[in-house]
């Protein structure tokens, strides 16, 4: 079936995810393309589970396999360390001292990077299906992506 190529879906959230899996089951059943799920990072407790009951793949923002991170969903205790302040860099204090505008831009074309070197680390993937394109980052990063290497994308 991953000859045939694949389809990136891009769920924003847990009832994007339920919106497309009736999508995936069909494209499975009909043999056409295999459907492959982009993840964030973020989302993945929530997710990943639904996915891996599925038997379906789920591609982390690296571009490889998504693998969750050891001891599962953080708690609130994890996060309160995480939120610990830390040494910055020479690079995090020029950012920190950008205006907002420009902090924005410099995130976007880290996107946009990181998009182009998943598409070109998974060329088999035929087209793009989002539940939508009004959340600003990786789903505007892919669909601008697309639309430059002629990727359809279904929204």
């Amino acid at each position: 079936m991953a000859e045939a190529g694949r389809v990136l879906i891009i769920p924003h959230s847990k009832a994007g995810l339920l919106e497309t899996l009736p999508v995936a089951r069909a494209l499975i059943a009909e043999r056409a393309l295999e459907p492959l799920y982009f993840i964030e990072s973020k989302r993945s407790d929530i997710l990943l589970p639904i996915l891996a009951d599925e038997g379906l793949t789920a591609l982390a923002p690296s571009g490889g396999p998504f693998v969750p991170e050891r001891g599962g969903a953080k708690g609130p205790e994890a996060r309160e360390e995480e939120a610990a302040p830390r040494p910055r860099s020479f690079r995090q204090r020029v950012f920190q001292r950008m205006p907002e505008f420009f902090q924005r831009l410099v995130h976007y074309r880290s996107l946009m990077r990181s998009v182009r070197a998943i598409l070109d680390r998974h060329p088999e993937i035929r087209a793009l299906l989002l539940v939508g394109d009004r959340h600003v980052g990786f789903e505007t990063a892919f669909i601008r992506t697309a639309n430059q290497r002629g990727i359809p994308s279904l929204i």
